[in-house]
């Protein structure tokens, strides 16, 4: 179409009706919906009208994500969406965030997700269009049931549920089949069987046309018995859904979830040939990082403790246990980052207290070092966290600290009693630590501490507090040159902390003065000064 013989109405109704045609596509022809798409860009472009293009970039990443599954060019066209949509109030820009929540989920990005789901809500609440209401609630506990959080994910579930029950038929609607069978999840991992029940009621309800029912029914049947630990119903379900075709499901995220629970169904009832045969199937799948979910490491241990032969079962573990470790450690630590954010940016929020106890549940598994008892070098992640949420600056001072002449210690008594040294640190770093003085262990012999609204007063009497404590315990170290007992050697650095505050470069000058102390003759201490002696 010439753009000299499109007036305003005929424009209008042209973009209207690809509109409606490339929404309509989704459910009943998804590939077209990527040919609509260019046909309405190629429309917009000619009345140079970015609104619309915005729009069209928008359904191309739903085609990208749901169609052709791929989250480069899905990425691609959110990026060029957002640059014309960012400044409208239009529900377009929900479906935006929305999309871009879904690509941070699957990559376990938690604090991303999070923001785009922030972001829904202020758009339901400056539009007063709720469309996305239910969305926001099912994407939220979606987040904290990622992070076995389930009381929270069960709570936004049924804040969902009250928005489908202002549907006109919500029984042949397929998000509300998708809502009930998380909600099932969820129940089955706090072990409530009765609300397991009532749920699978509703299931049974939905209407036979909806997609996906069949292989759902015998899907929550399956959590249902494993609930109950009865081996033969599991394996039955199991069945059934691999009669239904299970292992070549054309829809992505339910095939992994199908394989991926039905793992753990069958390492229950303890039946080997179909386990195999769900790993076999995810060894199979494109998808790298699925078949490096933390879920399906712990899995493969289970099944090589089972059923693995002596040899299978040191070559599994030597092999998964400490990616499985890295992966732990790498998830449960955007869970505290997550709460952490989630507890600043919606402080009124009347659970706190619950983020802050799984704080601490989360702090014990992946921030503590297992031999000292001290947060090891991941808490620096925590404390860099948290200067991107600072209001006014605080004076903040980093200690570095060294056990002098250790690997001399170490080779002429043993590294078990090295071990102990190094616990009899902490446990003096520990005694005089507080709410605003983080004690942590760097690695090896080294140990730095964080100080929160301090002063150098402070920073100096818990400096000498822990060297003068360590000294009364009367370690003998016979090969120090500096003394006859177990010493160390201290630097810090003190400055103000804020949002701009680079870490690295203060924890760099921290070590420069520990330097200091070192050619000093060790068993001291020194403050750094810029511009100061090296």
């Amino acid at each position: 179409m010439s753009e000299n013989l499109i007036d305003t109405n005929q424009y209008l109704c042209a973009v209207n009706s690809l509109k409606e045609k490339i929404t309509r596509s989704v459910d009943v022809e998804p590939h077209k919906e990527k040919e609509y798409c260019l046909e309405l860009i190629e429309l917009a472009m000619s009345q140079q009208d970015n609104f619309n293009i915005g729009f069209s970039y928008v359904w191309l990443a739903d085609y990208y994500f749901f169609v052709e599954r791929d989250i480069e060019m899905t990425n691609k066209y959110l990026s060029l969406a957002y640059g014309l949509l960012k400044d409208s109030k239009d529900t377009i820009l929900m479906k935006y965030y929305v999309l871009k929540s879904l690509v941070f989920e699957k990559d376990d990005e938690y604090i991303p997700m999070l923001r785009c789901q922030l972001s829904i809500r202020q758009l339901t609440k400056e539009t007063g269009d709720d469309t996305y209401l239910g969305t926001y609630y099912a994407n939220v506990g979606s987040l904290f049931k990622a992070c076995n959080d389930f009381d929270e994910a069960l709570r936004y579930y049924q804040l969902t549920e009250k928005e489908f029950d202002r549907l006109e038929d919500k029984s042949t609607n397929l998000q509300y089949l998708i809502h009930l069978t998380k909600m099932i999840e969820c129940y089955c991992a706090i072990n409530d069987e009765s609300n397991v029940e009532i749920i699978m009621n509703k299931i049974n309800k939905i209407s036979d046309e909806v997609p996906s029912k069949e292989m759902v029914i015998p899907y929550v049947q399956m959590l249902y018995y494993a609930l109950k630990k009865d081996k033969d119903k599991i394996i039955e379900n199991v069945e059934i859904m691999i009669d239904k075709n299970m292992l070549h499901y054309p829809k992505d995220t339910l095939r992994y979830q199908l394989i991926i629970e039905s793992m753990r169904c069958l390492l229950i009832a303890k039946n080997e040939k179909y386990a195999r045969i769900m790993f076999d199937a995810i060894d199979n799948e494109v998808d790298r990082n699925l078949r490096d979910n933390i879920d399906i490491q712990k899995y493969r241990l289970e099944f090589n403790r089972l059923f693995g032969d002596e040899k299978s079962k040191k070559l599994i573990y030597k092999n998964f246990y400490e990616n499985y470790r890295q992966l732990v450690s790498a998830r449960s630590l955007s869970k505290i980052q997550t709460f952490a954010n989630l507890f600043q940016i919606q402080n009124a929020m009347d659970h706190h207290k619950k983020i802050e106890s799984d704080n601490n549940q989360l702090e014990r598994e992946v921030l503590i070092d297992e031999l000292s008892g001290l947060f090891n070098r991941r808490y620096l992640d925590v404390v860099k966290t948290q200067c991107q949420y600072l209001g006014a600056e605080q004076d903040f001072a980093i200690i570095l600290i060294d056990i002098d002449y250790f690997k001399e210690y170490n080779d002429n008594y043993g590294h078990i009693e090295g071990d102990e040294v190094i616990r009899q640190v902490a446990k003096s770093l520990l005694k005089y630590s507080t709410n605003e003085i983080v004690a942590c262990r760097y690695g090896g012999d080294e140990f730095y501490v964080v100080c929160y609204e301090t002063t150098k007063e402070k920073v100096e009497k818990y400096i000498i507090d822990i060297m003068t404590d360590l000294m009364s315990k009367n370690i003998l170290h016979q090969y120090s040159k500096c003394s006859d007992r177990v010493t160390i050697s201290i630097g810090y650095y003190l400055d103000k902390l804020n949002k701009d505050t680079n870490l690295l470069e203060y924890i760099g000058y921290a070590d420069r003065s520990i330097y200091i102390s070192k050619r000093n003759g060790r068993n001291t201490f020194t403050k750094y000064e810029k511009g100061g002696d090296l």
